[in-house]
């Protein structure tokens, strides 16, 4: 159907754009970073009581190696986001900024790699990256002191460099893929390796066998380096704190796993939706467009779609919140920025028309409660 994602679209050389992509990177650290000094800038319960609490009970332990809070030992969690943030918290002192400034940088990363593996097949990327940086989900999860957007950010780099190895055949780049995914899996555990392996599965069926051979023998040291820097942190824990697995198993049992939850298909959908406002509008038409054979560069956008159900898939078997899927954003904003500029002018304006009501209504809302309580 057509060439490999990890072969080049017609072996046409890349023109790249170094120096404006560091612009646009630290245009989306600005714009996400807005607010986050204030304790009256959005948070939730988590937060509150799980990640700042823990970062603050490391640090007035001295301990590093091991989360606590209210005095007790935190397992549940990988500490990659605790360390970031206590580094802050010893270099600046504790602070909602020294907290949060994470998210807002795995923010800016995820637009960054999606732009970049949108210029991989053809597009300049600031598309597609624009509509990460303006998602709803994006937007409120780089302001809070969470893991999701984090690993969203690291698999996405993972994806991103394993393509470029792909292309290129450096092992530079497919190190660096396992550099990613150890940090994924040290903010979330396995369920980065779960993001990471669905687009790969996903282009299977879309894309012929590459058109020369990748050097495969490149796995062993990458793998060797992944297993080196994700693994000691979890057989140190497992066996300095032997309730560890037990732990891990009620983990598993609030995560309700089961055929059970096939009725929340609906509802995972929304979700999905809900994370790409004000862009919702746009995922659904350019799904139906692809469906309906509308379009050009039909193979990837195949292939991005299956990514989108191959990867929210398996949260219709589980307990989940929607920020739990902030790793399929890239694909849903690469579906949107290859779609968008095929359509007529009139029928772009129309869906600009439906993303700004999108994004009026709850401000608007948002005003009116704060003249109403005088806030």
């Amino acid at each position: 159907m057509h060439d490999d994602p990890g072969s080049a679209a017609g072996d046409r050389p890349q023109q790249p754009d170094g120096a404006r992509d560091l612009w646009f990177l630290l245009f989306g650290v600005v714009l996400l970073a807005v607010g986050i000094w204030s304790e009256s800038g959005i948070s939730g319960q988590d937060e509150y009581w799980l990640s700042f609490r823990t970062v603050l009970e490391m640090q007035e332990r001295g301990e590093w190696l091991t989360p606590y809070v209210d005095g007790a030992v935190r397992l549940q969690k990988p500490p990659l986001l605790s360390w970031l943030m206590l580094v802050n918290f010893e270099l600046c002192g504790p602070s909602f900024f020294a907290a949060r400034i994470w998210c807002a940088l795995a923010g800016a990363g995820l637009a960054f790699a999606t732009l970049k593996i949108h210029r991989l097949f053809g597009g300049r990327g600031y598309l597609a990256g624009l509509l990460v940086l303006a998602a709803a989900g994006v937007a409120v999860d780089s302001r809070r002191a969470m893991f999701d957007l984090p690993v969203g950010c690291l698999v996405t780099i993972a994806i991103w460099t394993t393509l470029r190895w792909g292309r290129s055949g450096r092992l530079s780049w497919l190190l660096g893929s396992a550099v990613a995914l150890a940090a994924a899996a040290l903010t979330k555990g396995p369920v980065a390796l779960l993001f990471f392996a669905v687009p790969f599965v996903a282009a299977l069926p879309v894309f012929r066998r590459p058109s020369r051979a990748l050097p495969w023998r490149h796995l062993l040291p990458a793998l060797a380096l992944f297993l080196a820097l994700a693994l000691p942190w979890p057989l140190w824990v497992a066996w300095r704190w032997p309730e560890f697995w037990n732990v891990m198993n009620e983990q598993a049992d609030s995560r309700e796993f089961g055929f059970a939850g096939i009725g929340r298909l609906g509802g995972l959908i929304g979700a999905c939706l809900g994370l790409v406002v004000p862009w919702s509008a746009m995922l659904l038409g350019s799904v139906l467009g692809l469906v309906r054979g509308r379009g050009e560069r039909r193979a990837e956008r195949w292939w991005w779609l299956g990514w989108c159900v191959l990867g929210a898939l398996p949260f219709a078997f589980m307990k989940t919140f929607e920020r739990y899927m902030l790793a399929l954003v890239c694909p849903m904003a690469l579906l949107v920025a290859a779609w968008l500029p095929t359509l007529a002018p009139r029928h772009q304006r129309a869906h600009l028309t439906v993303a700004a009501a999108l994004l009026t209504l709850p401000a608007v809302l948002f005003a009116a409660f704060d003249l109403w309580f005088g806030l």
